[in-house]
């Protein structure tokens, strides 16, 4: 069985962000968005379960990273 995990956000219309948020993260993530959304995959572990923790993981990382200051 395949345990990949494929998590998104879409950063230009989430209600979670504020408007200087969204502008930030849109900029800085510019490269990564499709359409305003990010992607972060992971399959490296056996465990789908685990993949969704690295996904989550790695997901927080780059919107913390886009929306320091």
């Amino acid at each position: 069985t395949d345990s990949r995990v494929e998590l998104s956000v879409d950063v230009a219309r989430t209600p979670a962000l504020s408007d200087v948020q969204r502008e930030r993260a849109l900029e800085r993530l510019v490269h990564r968005l499709v359409d305003g959304v990010v992607t972060v995959v992971a399959s490296e572990h056996r465990s789908q379960l685990r993949n969704r923790e690295a996904a989550t993981a790695t997901l927080v990382a780059l919107l913390d990273e886009a929306l320091r200051p």
